[in-house]
């Protein structure tokens, strides 16, 4: 049976449930990635650097954001700051990520 999961919606799931809900990165990590054990390596390291380095970087990330945006940061709704910060993360510092898979991925 294939599962069909985007690694890039996993990500967002705990990155909402840290940023919105106070919820400890480690936990939420552990607690996606045990719900979704058959998910291949690579993917799971994918979630992991992308959750990780997004909170990491995020003052730096949410100050990009605030350079181009006319609506700031802070008056965005979560689920679109959430995604807006995951998508600066990856183009600015993940090489391996095209900036077009950021946007839009094939099917």
């Amino acid at each position: 049976m294939a599962r069909n999961v985007n690694a890039r919606e996993l990500a967002l799931e705990i990155l909402l449930s840290v940023t919105r809900d106070g919820e400890y990165v480690h936990i939420a990590l552990r607690n996606v990635l045990e719900k979704h054990q058959f998910l291949e390596k690579k993917e799971r390291a994918f979630i992991t650097r992308v959750t990780e380095g997004t909170l990491e970087r995020m003052v730096e990330i949410d100050y990009i954001i605030n350079q181009y945006s006319t609506v700031k940061v802070n008056r965005m709704k979560p689920v679109i700051r959430t995604i807006i910060r995951s998508a600066v993360y990856q183009m600015k510092y993940m090489d391996s990520v095209p900036d077009s898979a950021v946007c839009k991925e094939r099917l």
